[in-house]
This record gives structure tokens, sequence and C-alpha cells, in this order.
């Protein structure tokens, strides 16, 4: 019997591939957990990739713009149907 699941938003793009990693991460989960076998087993998820101006490889260098992009990224998560959101920051 199909069971609804949340919608999981990520955050992501801070680091594609960081984004990517924890998206296989969620998938394999999914499987060891709840035993997900069929495509409605799994979570439905939405990933906004947001490369973020004022954080570069060394860190955030500007805090107030990461967290204004950060805030319209979680918002944009939201009004999309997320119930859940989640961030992968690397």
């Amino acid at each position: 019997m199909y069971k609804k699941n949340k919608v999981i938003g990520v955050l992501g793009g801070m680091g594609p591939v960081a984004s990517s990693n924890l998206y296989a991460k969620i998938i394999k989960y999914t499987q060891q957990e709840y035993g997900a076998v069929q495509d409605f087993d799994y979570p439905p998820i939405i990933i906004y990739s947001l490369p973020l101006v004022g954080f570069d490889e060394t860190g955030i260098v500007n805090e107030e713009l990461v967290k204004e992009q950060l805030i319209a990224g979680v918002k944009k998560l939201e009004s999309a149907g997320c119930e859940l959101i989640i961030e992968k920051f690397e």
C-alpha cells in the first residue's frame, strides 16, 4: 500500500558534488533503513542548487550576503512544497 512520504528539500550547490553525495546517501539510507525498492518507496526530493556568492574554498567571506541567500533558498524550497529542508555545506 502506498504511504505518502514527506517532501524533502535539499539546499545544495555550495559544492555541487556535496549535493550529489548527499542525494546518494539519502537513497542508500532509505534502502537500508526502510527497505526501499520500488520508486514509490522513496521520498520525493527537491534539490535546489544554489551557487553562493560570498562563499569560496576558504569558507564564508561575506557572512551577511551568504545568510541572505540561504534564507531565500529555504523560502524557495518551502514554496515548492518541501516539508523538511536539509543543506549540505562542503
